[in-house]
């Protein structure tokens, strides 16, 4: 059996070759190395299930054939999110969605907008259950895009009589610490493009369980969410919930249900008299996948409520 390799772009075609020689062959034990100007290749091949190995070394760098096709798959995947929200962003930038209350506004349309807006920037982990560590330090930009009832008059009276966008896209920062005792603390900043709704907020999480190769980890979380932006209302977002993850290789699947509580005040001071504070409370349910490629991980989430969101992180781990 012989082995021909001309240039290093050609190593795919050649290992596809020299697999087609192997299921001729599938008894015969063989070993090739083979010396190019600029890279050295180390085929080695066991039997009986014929394990192939091809390892590069480019300037000092060795990678595994397998490990690059799975970097190049989870490339593509990471390409996939990143055009998804960019599409999302494009149906979220055609109409402005600015919130500025009149005069004739009503308290149940106050109340249904609050409810949606409050759900809308209430807290999404976008992380599993599992803890930093003491040492761990993340920090990512995100994107979310929430599906709102846009057709609903309380949306179309609160954007001045147009109708707003199917979606609120709303990019973020958002910086997680690891600390003692399976503890993680992290800050979050936020704002919705074409609207005045911004958002800001800050939460603590406990892991339970940490998790091992076996178990799953198992985290509880409160958190807080303040509106920013929007004069006419004071709005204030509590949160509480349960998440549960277990990583498989580098793929760490998440879920987890909680409670939100919304706090909203009107304050345009053009209606008379005011409205009554909206106290509302709804429950979220959400499921997300993280999949880690040394210091860099992209994650996207979905949330389900009356209001569901759907998110994707791009984060640096350290």
């Amino acid at each position: 059996m012989s082995l021909c390799v001309a240039d290093p772009a050609e190593l795919d075609v050649c290992l596809t070759s020299m697999l087609k020689e192997i299921e001729q062959e599938p008894t015969q034990m063989m070993n090739y190395n083979y010396r190019l100007p600029i890279c050295q290749v180390v085929f080695s091949i066991k039997t009986p299930r014929c394990q192939v190995a091809a390892i590069y070394s480019l300037s000092g760098h060795q990678i595994t054939h397998k490990a690059r096709r799975k970097f190049m798959r989870r490339k593509i995947f990471a390409g996939w999110i990143v055009g998804l929200l960019m599409t999302l962003s494009q149906t979220a930038f055609a109409t402005s969605n600015d919130i500025k209350l009149s005069s004739s506004y009503t308290q149940a349309n106050f109340d249904d907008l609050s409810r949606q807006v409050g759900l809308a920037i209430s807290y999404t982990p976008l992380a599993p259950a599992a803890p930093l560590g003491l040492l761990g330090f993340d920090i990512g930009v995100e994107a979310t895009a929430v599906q709102i009832d846009e057709k609903e008059n309380f949306w179309i009276d609160a954007v001045g009589g147009k109708k707003p966008s199917s979606f609120l896209f709303i990019p973020k920062i958002h910086a997680q610490k690891g600390l003692p005792l399976g503890f993680d603390v992290g800050l979050f900043y936020g704002k919705a493009q074409r609207s005045n709704i911004g958002l800001m907020g800050g939460e603590l999480k406990w892991a339970i369980l940490k998790g091992t190769l076996v178990t799953p980890a198992v985290a509880i979380r409160g958190n807080y969410t303040e509106l920013v932006g929007v004069n006419d209302i004071d709005m204030k977002v509590y949160g509480a919930d349960v998440s549960v993850s277990k990583g498989f290789a580098f793929i760490t699947p998440y879920a987890g249900i909680g409670q939100v509580w919304i706090s909203s005040q009107e304050k345009s001071g053009l209606i008379t008299p005011n409205f009554k504070k909206a106290s509302l409370n709804e429950t979220k349910g959400f499921l997300g996948v993280k999949l880690s490629f040394f210091v860099i991980s992209v994650v996207a989430e979905a949330d389900f409520s009356k209001v569901p969101s759907y998110s994707g992180r791009l984060n640096l781990s350290f």
